[in-house]
């Protein structure tokens, strides 16, 4: 979260004036007059602004308002020197001119000007307990100015009055919602720009403020682009606009692209304006240029020398990207500027708990809370982190670690975590001949939103675990559903990736080498992904490693996230296998260095971007070779072009390959008669066309009529076009006329079409548990645990067969470490477990298992059988 309260407020200041709303749909026309003006400094078109104000003054003519209206266009354009100069007169001159007074306010406060500003806004609360302050806009710029002195309730009550006594005042919404949003209550902020664009469809001030909650509250970084991009279609010089677009780049990680368009836009329109040129301190800091971002510090600080947000700003962006310690450094120095900028004491809170130190986290935080109360995730951090591990967590020892639990689970996780978490350490510490500096804290979390909050502040968390560096969280294996020993693994590799590469690491790489070592923690750790990997790579949806890291920050979807970490998974591997992992280490080194992706690939690899993308393409290819030469349709490549693709195929009536294009189109677009029309005049057109087959079988499937469809499928097997999901049609298709062996036999050659498919074999075992074939389920079975390491019931139902099948010793033992780390709250597992190590003569590691047991329910009786 970025807290930008001047560059909020400056924003609303040049946007907000007066009905009617600006909008983003469409240019207006040239100002002429004072309304006219008006309504051009809501457009942002400040231009035509100023020339309608150098116009002659109209008879009658509100000198005050030509004015502030004049002062306005300064503020936008960060001429706080011009804003101050011409209404301080004013001012003096109006006391209850009460829009002057929070212009001036504006550019005294962007000046660092703190005291003398808060004297001007502070004469409004004064004329509002003196009665001067009646009318609904007087109340909307008091509502202003007590936002900008901070005192929020009061600002929150003088919206809600301006509201009250005006409906229609939709500039006290839009201002009104620059206070939520500074005070991070996205949820009533954006309720009130849904209020205006209800009212005026296509407001720039509304459409900007939504842009903005997508990407502080929800990071959805390109539903704000595209709001943003419609923004500048009708209003090219919004600077806040610009400046969005720029904090979109820097979360995307593209540095040089926010900088790029800071310079360019935001910089040229407004040199002095704060927002930007700390945006582009941030983008400077994180390319590593360190000189034009010292001249970057030292232009912000010749505008305020109070300017704290500047490094605050960057602080954060360097957090983002692992750079913690940095993080923190920077915020203490925005604390040294001012000692009441709370956003710095948050971060300083937050960061000193990403490197493990708690009592300084706790120190910095509740400075932070006594000054913003409002800052949900410094409350979030204190009341639903730090108060509950004081009350219910212990830490337990696994030198040179630390591993913090809940101590409810102590007894538990005791057993399991310190010796695998003391095994990894001794494993990566050997292989990179590296030892991390310490601390290195490991936290448990059995409350999902504990780890969530612990981890970023917030309640909500999809991921299993985090690495910070010094410090890991993960959530709790006490659910039983997923394999924490992948995750802290996983994690604990990040942490020699981040402090190798200096926190420089790029996503891309870190992810993808730390599931490629999963495997070698156990090698039935691999994720399994081809299929999905295969259908992002024919769609032309894989990305270069150059802009690599767009594809996690710009996710649309779970799926898209997923398939993100399997392409990074094997672009090390690919690596790793092609130059060996001495030169990943050494890549880690370069980007330590400072040195760029491209400069990394050559220096470590010997190759350019270029190349290296040729490459992996390539190898990639090959390596999906067994999924590639089976045949496939993929109706959602065809999403959101299936209309033009089946005018292609309407326009080319004799054309085979366009006709069964149509088809698939057809069928993305769920219009199953149309697919079979396309499907058969390919068919005609040519009748050894597999796809539009393959698709008149499966439209033949949906109609219900089975016989029809068998005998195409039968036919794209006897032809050599086999697949997964054509096996698994087929089984589908004998189960339904009560031919289970037929059943078996497909879904027997779907599994070693494409041993990695752990549908294929649930449905197989199933069909072979149905049938009494208890000998051929368990040996599938067996073979499904080294491809699905989540399901501690598959595990439970091979120790329970393992004697009467004659599993061998080591898969017993596999198998039972398998299911402690999936589920080690399972009493019932651990019995089964210690039941069958007792059974082949390990003795002592039965026993263990069964006190594992009994630390879960001490009456287990069948663990005390064991031990007896």
């Amino acid at each position: 979260m970025i807290v930008y309260t001047l560059a909020v407020a400056f924003a609303g200041a040049a946007l907000n004036l007066s009905p009617p709303p600006a909008s983003a749909a469409s240019p207006a026309p040239t100002a002429v007059g004072l309304d006219g003006a008006r309504e051009a400094v809501a457009a942002w078109r400040l231009d035509d602004a100023e020339r309608a104000l150098a116009g002659e003054v109209s008879p009658g003519e509100d000198a005050v308002a030509r004015e502030v209206l004049a002062a306005r266009v300064d503020l936008a354009r960060s001429r706080f020197d011009a804003v101050v100069k011409r209404l301080d007169p004013v001012v003096a001159a109006h006391p209850d001119a009460f829009e002057a007074r929070v212009v001036l306010g504006r550019a005294l406060l962007a000046q660092g000007k703190k005291a003398r500003g808060f004297a001007v806004l502070d004469a409004m609360a004064d004329a509002y307990n003196d009665d001067r302050v009646t009318a609904a806009r007087d109340l909307m710029w008091l509502g202003v100015g007590l936002h900008l002195t901070d005192y929020v309730k009061n600002a929150n009550r003088a919206f809600k009055e301006a509201l009250d006594l005006d409906g229609d005042l939709d500039q006290a919404r839009l201002l009104w919602a620059e206070l939520f949003i500074a005070k991070y209550n996205y949820q009533d902020s954006d309720g009130l720009y849904r209020e205006v664009l209800a009212r005026h469809p296509g407001d720039l001030g509304a459409t900007l403020g939504q842009a903005r909650i997508d990407i502080l509250s929800d990071n959805e970084l390109t539903g704000a682009r595209e709001k943003l991009d419609r923004i500048l279609a009708a209003a090219p010089g919004c600077v806040p606009a610009h400046n969005l677009i720029a904090l979109v780049e820097l979360q995307n990680e593209r540095p040089e692209a926010a900088a790029e368009r800071l310079l360019a836009q935001s910089l040229r329109l407004a040199p002095n304006d704060l927002e930007a040129l700390a945006l582009l301190g941030a983008a400077y800091y994180l390319a590593d240029d360190d000189t034009r971002y010292a001249a970057t510090e030292q232009r912000a600080l010749a505008v305020n020398p109070r300017f704290a947000a500047f490094y605050t700003t960057v602080a954060e962006h360097a957090a983002r990207v692992h750079r913690y310690r940095e993080a923190v450094a920077l915020d203490k120095r925005a604390l040294a500027l001012d000692p009441e900028h709370w956003p710095a004491l948050a971060g300083l809170g937050i960061g000193m708990s990403r490197l493990g130190d708690d009592a300084e986290a706790v120190r910095y935080l509740n400075e932070a809370f006594d000054g913003d109360p409002y800052d949900v995730r410094t409350y979030n951090l204190l009341a639903h982190f730090y108060d509950d591990v004081k009350k219910h967590y212990t830490w337990v020892d696994a030198e040179p670690l630390r591993v913090r639990v809940e101590k409810s689970q102590e007894a538990i996780l005791s057993r399991y975590v310190p010796a695998f978490l003391q095994q990894a350490y001794g494993y990566f510490t050997k292989k990179y001949a590296f030892a991390p500096a310490e601390p290195l804290h490991v936290e448990i979390f059995p409350d999902v939103q504990t780890f969530a909050v612990r981890s970023t502040g917030l309640p909500q968390l999809s991921a299993h675990g985090i690495c910070f560096g010094h410090v890991i969280t993960s959530r709790s294996p006490s659910d039983g559903n997923f394999n924490w020993g992948e995750v802290l693994w996983h994690e604990l590799a990040h942490v020699y990736h981040i402090q190798l590469s200096k926190s420089r690491v790029p996503r891309w790489f870190t992810e993808g080498l730390a599931v490629w070592e999963s495997l070698e923690g156990r090698p039935n750790w691999e994720r399994e992904n081809d299929p999905e990997l295969l259908r992002y790579l024919n769609r032309g949806q894989l990305r270069g490693v150059a802009d690599f890291n767009l594809a996690f920050t710009q996710a649309k979807s779970m799926q898209d996230i997923l398939v993100a970490y399997y392409h990074a998974f094997k672009v090390a591997k690919f690596i790793d296998k092609t130059w060996g992992f001495a030169k990943m280490r050494k890549m880690l080194a370069g980007w330590g260095e400072k040195l760029e992706t491209p400069a990394v690939l050559k220096a470590a690899l010997g190759v350019s971007v270029e190349e290296f993308d040729r490459r992996f393409f390539a190898w990639l290819r090959e390596d999906l070779g067994r999924l590639i030469s089976q045949l496939q349709i993929d109706p959602g490549a065809f999403a959101g072009r299936a209309d033009e693709v089946l005018a292609a195929a309407a326009a080319a009536p004799d054309d085979a390959n366009k006709q069964t294009e149509g088809a698939i189109a057809a069928l993305a677009k769920g219009d199953a008669d149309l697919a079979m029309q396309h499907a058969a005049r390919a068919l005609t057109l040519d009748p050894a066309a597999p796809r539009a087959r393959y698709v008149r079988a499966v439209v033949a499937m949906q109609k219900q009529d089975a016989a029809a469809a068998e005998a195409d499928l039968l036919a794209l097997v006897a032809a050599g076009h086999d697949s997964v999901d054509i096996e698994g049609r087929l089984a589908t298709l004998a189960d339904g006329r009560g031919d289970a062996d037929a059943a078996i036999a497909a879904l027997t050659r779907a599994v070693k079409l494409d041993p990695k498919e752990a549908s294929s074999y649930t449905a197989l075992i199933a069909k072979l548990d149905a049938a009494k074939r208890p000998a051929e389920a368990f040996a599938w079975r067996a073979r499904l645990a080294d491809v699905d390491q989540m399901d501690a019931g598959l595990v439970k139902r091979l120790l329970d067969d393992a004697a009467a099948q004659g599993a061998a010793k080591a898969d017993v033992i596999r198998w039972g470490e398998q299911g402690n780390f999936i589920a080690p709250f399972s009493a019932a597992l651990h019995v089964a477990f210690a039941r069958e190590l007792k059974r082949l003569g390990e003795v002592e590691r039965a026993r263990f298992e069964a006190r594992s047991a009994l630390a879960i329910d001490p009456n287990d009786a069948a663990a005390l059988a064991l031990l007896k």
